[in-house]
């Protein structure tokens, strides 16, 4: 019986987020986009999401590795897509300028209807990790096989930094870089300003785990999550949003998880 209810809770949760999430494309305009991540079981197939995003007006998503499955499906949607290039995959990238020709002709030139807006190389990748070492060159051979292949105007490289890359973030007027991080930052900046690429941070301001043993904790939190739509409601503030979302990260972990803003 408890584990009924645990699943129940645990279910009741998952609905009520998602059903924020979606009421929350009605507030937002046409830039806004969801992650579809893979790491979970019991998904669904790629066609079933991509029908979803379509039918909630998501007009962008993002997928953290080029799969064939996931892409395929995405043909003829029109859905703005970002697509990833994995951490594992810089150091033959950057030191192979045959192997950027191809992964861009498998993963970009073979899918002629899917709409690809950015290709976010690696993800998250700060010193002293090795990748740090291969990022900028790995951005300059996927940029110059998109552009030898007539697509640059269209589909702009860049990568997702963290927030461990910013020296101070608060007020966002004062904020800055981390200064032992400058020969590793400034190149890759001035990279994305010549070729008017987008700089892009995964901002994580509130990561909270819940576990919900009861019906008790389940009214709890949603309590608490009415109080966090009505702050972000009369505050209109995307730090609410993004503390929101992060909410939602950690309690559901299925198909659609997280929202990406763009300006």
């Amino acid at each position: 019986m408890a584990t009924a209810l645990h699943s129940r809770s645990s279910m009741a949760v998952a609905m009520l987020l998602f059903g924020l999430l979606l009421a929350t494309f009605q507030m937002t305009d046409g830039n806004t986009g969801v992650c579809y991540g893979l790491l979970g079981n019991n998904l669904p197939p790629p066609s079933e999401v991509t029908d979803l995003y379509k039918r909630n007006n998501i007009q962008r998503m993002r997928i953290y590795a080029a799969v064939p499955e996931d892409l395929q499906a995405l043909g003829g949607s029109n859905i703005e897509l970002m697509v990833g290039v994995a951490n594992e995959d810089l150091y033959n990238l950057a030191t192979n300028m045959g192997a950027a020709y191809a992964w861009v002709q498998n993963n970009v030139r073979n899918y002629p209807n899917v709409n690809f807006l950015y290709i976010a190389v690696g993800n998250e990748i700060n010193p002293p990790a090795w990748e740090a070492n291969y990022l900028l060159g790995d951005m300059k051979n996927i940029q110059r096989a998109i552009s030898e292949a007539g697509l640059g105007y269209h589909i702009k490289v860049s990568t997702p930094f963290s927030a461990g890359v910013l020296g101070e973030s608060y007020p966002p007027s004062r904020g800055s870089f981390r200064s032992d991080y400058g020969w590793f930052i400034n190149p890759i900046i001035t990279f994305l300003v010549e070729t008017e690429a987008p700089f892009f941070l995964n901002t994580c301001p509130t990561s909270v785990t819940f576990i919900i043993p009861n019906t008790s904790d389940l009214n709890m939190l949603s309590s608490h999550l009415l109080e966090q739509w009505s702050q972000m409601v009369s505050l209109g503030t995307k730090i609410y949003l993004m503390r929101y979302w992060m909410l939602v990260i950690q309690i559901w972990r299925g198909p659609v998880v997280v929202l990406w803003k763009l300006s």
